[in-house]
């Protein structure tokens, strides 16, 4: 497995991830407003949506730092998936699924690598490729969410013919 592919790291953003899926923030832009307010409290709802015929399973994920190589990829193919950063950014790699006749491929020509700021989530939909985050520090943690038993009963891994290298800046 050669690594001759390189990826240069963005952060994540509606440019590079709008047909991927959706990035909740926190609102700061003018205007934004708020479903409920009061003199301790702005709650900003409908940041992000999840679908799902039955309960919505959380958890937290944690990852270890490791090189910037990816040989791997998975997906689940009926839910969608949220990653929230809990105490650092993290990187990882991501790639919609290939449409052709060759079902359960990542489309790795249009893969992208993406970085999500710390308090920022992403919601990947169903399908969308991607691995497992690399994080900043040593250990990082995410908040996940998808429908009950994803890990166990929606969950493809698919092995890269070659290492894709992601680049920092």
């Amino acid at each position: 497995m050669s690594g001759k592919r390189e990826l240069l790291v963005q952060y994540v953003d509606k440019s590079n991830f709008q047909e991927l899926g959706q990035i909740i923030r926190i609102p700061v832009e003018e205007g934004k407003k708020t479903d409920f307010e009061s003199e301790v409290i702005k709650f900003y709802g409908g940041l992000g949506l999840i679908n799902c015929n039955g309960p919505i399973e959380l958890g937290i994920c944690t990852f270890k730092k490791r090189t910037l190589i990816v040989e791997h990829l998975e997906h689940h193919a009926h839910t969608q998936e949220l990653l929230y950063a809990i105490d650092d950014d993290f990187i990882m790699p991501v790639a919609p699924m290939l449409d052709n006749e060759i079902k359960n491929s990542p489309d790795l020509k249009n893969m992208v690598a993406i970085r999500v700021r710390r308090g920022d989530g992403i919601i990947f939909e169903s399908g969308v490729w991607h691995w497992v985050p690399y994080p900043l520090k040593d250990e990082s943690f995410a908040l996940v969410g998808f429908a009950k038993d994803t890990a166990k009963n929606d969950l493809v891994i698919y092995d890269l013919d070659e290492r894709i290298r992601m680049i920092e800046k």
